[in-house]
């Protein structure tokens, strides 16, 4: 394809190139990587400009409201023991017609606070089978949450290995299995009454 033109999209002050195909006359304007490459093609230059305008007018009139995607999901698990968990804070617009336009989050990890970045994929199908998805809207308490989850899941961890690497394994193990011992290490309760 070949250059042969400019859109200009006054109200931010962007241009993107026009194109055209000099084997079969189409034309096209591609909006770039902040818009997720969106593409517009055809025979009436006129109308692509047109539908870039209004596609581009949506989103930068529109109010981008901030998210939380949350996935748990089998995908990719070879193993019961394994877990997968997901979460990411994005940014949503939903257009006039409906469709949703996703948005990274920009601001430091550490900050409660963030604003619109590049484009980005929204949610994956929430039906793949054993695949469970939640879109919930974005507050400190929810991310929180999330953050607390994920130190659990460390500390979990950090106890795994220790309990691996340290003396007594086959021991520990078979305590676990008659219920003398939780998961994590430390004596239940109801046993440790019986066992004094």
């Amino acid at each position: 394809m070949k250059k042969c033109g400019e859109f200009h999209f006054e109200p931010t002050k962007e241009s993107f190139p026009i194109r055209v195909g000099v084997d079969n006359g189409n034309f096209e304007i591609v909006l770039g990587g902040n818009y997720g490459d969106k593409k517009f093609r055809g025979k009436d230059v006129g109308k692509l400009r047109s539908d870039a305008y209004i596609y581009l007018k949506d989103l930068t009139d529109g109010k981008w409201e901030p998210f939380v995607i949350v996935e748990h999901s089998k995908w990719g698990i070879q193993h019961d023991h394994q877990i997968y968990l997901e979460y990411k804070r994005v940014f949503r617009l939903k257009k006039s017609d409906g469709t949703m336009v996703w948005k990274t989050w920009n601001g430091p990890d550490g900050d409660y606070e963030g604003e619109p970045g590049n484009s980005t994929y929204g949610p994956s199908k929430e039906s793949e089978e054993g695949s469970y998805i939640k879109v919930l809207p974005y507050s400190k308490e929810v991310w929180n949450g999330l953050l607390a989850i994920t130190k659990a899941i460390k500390t979990i961890d950090k106890k795994i290995k220790e309990m691996i690497a340290g003396p007594g394994l086959e021991a520990k193990l078979k305590l676990i299995s008659t219920r003398t011992q939780n998961v994590l290490g430390y004596v239940s309760g109801d046993k440790a009454g019986r066992n004094k």
